[in-house]
């Protein structure tokens, strides 16, 4: 098990040395994901509430709102 640790250990070092001495590709892969979150965030609106339950959600919001 030491033996795993270690290796496991000495690939995810060499790795990591690898990636930091490219800082543009570093920033580059931490701005895809929130690129694609704030590009085709809004295109995923209508699947979080489908047709049918969307007058239902709504009109149970408000009733509990006025409550």
């Amino acid at each position: 098990m030491n033996t795993l640790a270690r290796d496991t250990y000495t690939v995810f070092a060499r790795a990591m040395r690898m990636s930091l001495r490219m800082p543009a590709w570093l920033v580059i892969s931490l701005m895809q994901p929130v690129l694609y979150i704030v590009l085709f965030g809004p295109l995923l609106k209508p699947l979080t509430c489908p047709a049918s339950w969307c007058s239902w959600a709504s009109s149970a919001r408000c009733s509990s709102a006025s409550a």
